[in-house]
Parts: structure tokens; sequence; C-alpha cells
């Protein structure tokens, strides 16, 4: 009997690491396959994003549109221009937007215990007509749309766009 839960044992175990060397293999093709803009599917050129602003799954800005050229993109960094069209609570950029925000891809601390990799801009002073301002923006590893940081009702915090990205 001994015997037999040793051998079931060491069964189960092997079993276990033939899963995990499968799902790395499989994790290691698919990052072949992001190569260039790391899954997000931006490419040089105008894009929006609109679909509301989401915190922990609550619509808090259903007008939210970003609008912005990409200028560059590479497994390694992302440009963009944030245009004065986007309109974030209710208010536009300033005229002209924002030109030249360039983030680098990179393990971003998301919240407790929650570590994602993509495009990450910080130390960033982004603000609407308004006043509102956002101080970082992260385009994430195989997701179509932004996760902006900023004070909303007073709690800093990300938030994500409830749409994806589109070609404008």
């Amino acid at each position: 009997m001994f015997c037999g839960v040793v051998f079931a044992l060491v069964l189960a175990a092997s079993d276990a690491a033939r899963k995990k060397n499968r799902r790395h293999a499989a994790v290691s093709a698919g990052e072949l396959d992001v190569a260039g803009n790391r899954g997000t599917g931006l490419s040089e050129g105008s894009w929006t994003v609109g679909g509301g602003l989401k915190l922990n799954g609550a619509d808090i800005d259903p007008t939210f549109k970003a609008d912005f050229a990409v200028r560059s993109i590479s497994d390694s960094a992302v440009c963009v221009d944030l245009k004065e069209t986007s309109y974030v609570l209710e208010s536009n950029l300033p005229a002209g937007g924002y030109q030249n925000i360039c983030g680098t891809y990179q393990d971003v601390n998301y919240g407790w215990f929650d570590n994602r990799k993509g495009y990450y801009v910080d130390d960033l002073e982004v603000c609407n007509l308004a006043g509102n301002c956002l101080s970082r923006i992260f385009l994430q590893e195989n997701n179509s749309q932004i996760r902006i940081y900023a004070s909303v009702y007073g709690v800093s915090q990300w938030v994500v766009s409830g749409g994806t990205f589109n070609q404008a």
C-alpha cells in the first residue's frame, strides 16, 4: 500500500511538471506573437479609446474618450501624442494636447500582489481644462485598453477604459 501511494505521488508530481513545461512553452511562443507592440494591437497612426472609465467595475466617467497618435512603438518603448479632443471627467485637454509622452516596457506594480507587464509612463502631469490630472499611464501587455493612475474623488488609484483601442 505504501509503495502504491508513493508511486501515485511521483506520477502526480511528474504530470504537474509536464503541464508546467507545456504552459511555459505556450507563454514563450505567445511572446513571439506580440513582438513589436507587446500584444496591444497598436501601430503608428491615430487611435481612439472610449467606453467610459472603470474603477473596480463601476463606470465613473461614462463619456471618457482618449484620442491619441502613436508616434513610435517597439518591444521596448512607445511614444504617443494625446490630442486635445480627448474628453475626461466632462472636460477636454488643453489646446494642442500633450506631445511626445513616452513609456518603456517594464514590470509595473498594479496593486497589492499584482505585478503586470507593459508600457509604463510615470512622473507625469496631464490635466484637462477642469484641472483634473493624471500622473501615470499604463498600456498592459496583451491588452488593448488604457489604464491611468489619477485621483478620482479624492482617492488615487488605477482606472481602466471600458472600451478598446480603435484606429481613428
